[in-house]
């Protein structure tokens, strides 16, 4: 082999990312269970300031989780697909930058309420220095809350991280009656704090007032 091709070869070597250590297969397979128990529809709020609107679906058997975005980018719908690969556990990301970044999860708490991903690699990604997303945590906070972070990667260092609070739709609207009902209100008023209606006696048999208005009843005359 010439000194040459010898360099050459060491620099193909040295292209070649080392695959991350992945968790056990046990680990693998209780962190999918865990995507596949978020099916339903979410809301999540962005520390970057936006909002979107998120589904979680079981697809094709029960062997892949599609997650769906939409509204993080005006117009555009975002989808990651979550799908066990032999002992491993895979994050696919379509993402709006137009490039597909495969993460595989490489840590997993003993509770599973945390699991993170790593990148493996991509596809219509020439090199890693391009800009994408490139390590996903998820913490499963409850059955209805999940906080999960994005890490963008790009000219071989992170560049930013945002972190997405995403509560399931039935969930924020049960919050929002609990607080209608429990909030401080003057006895007698309605839910919502409006206050109670009170009812004054204007002089005639059949003209009274409701709420500072004269409601006149068949029969009435208008003073």
């Amino acid at each position: 082999m010439t000194q040459r091709t010898l360099a050459a070869a060491l620099f193909v070597a040295s292209a070649v990312s080392v695959p991350p250590p992945t968790v056990s297969p046990a680990d693998a397979l209780a962190a999918f269970a865990r995507f596949k128990a978020l099916e339903g529809s979410w809301e999540g709020v962005s520390s970057k300031g936006w909002t979107e609107r998120v589904t979680f679906q079981a697809i094709a058997g029960g062997s892949a989780v599609i997650e769906t975005s939409f509204g993080a980018h005006p117009g555009e719908t975002m989808v990651t697909a979550f799908v066990p690969d032999g002992d491993r556990l895979l994050l696919t990301h379509y993402c709006v930058a137009r490039n597909q970044p495969r993460l595989v999860a490489t840590e997993v708490d003993d509770d599973v309420k945390f699991v993170a991903f790593t990148f493996l690699d991509a596809t219509n990604l020439p090199s890693r220095d391009q800009g994408h997303m490139d390590a996903a945590t998820f913490r499963f906070v409850d059955d209805d809350h999940v906080t999960t972070r994005w890490t963008w990667y790009e000219d071989g260092k992170e560049i930013w991280m945002e972190e997405i609070r995403m509560s399931r739709s039935h969930a924020k609207a049960q919050a929002a009656r609990d607080s209608a009902v429990f909030s401080p209100r003057r006895r007698g008023a309605p839910i919502g704090g409006a206050p109670p209606c009170s009812y004054q006696d204007t002089g005639g048999p059949n003209t009274r007032v409701h709420q500072h208005r004269i409601r006149e009843f068949p029969g009435s005359k208008t003073p």
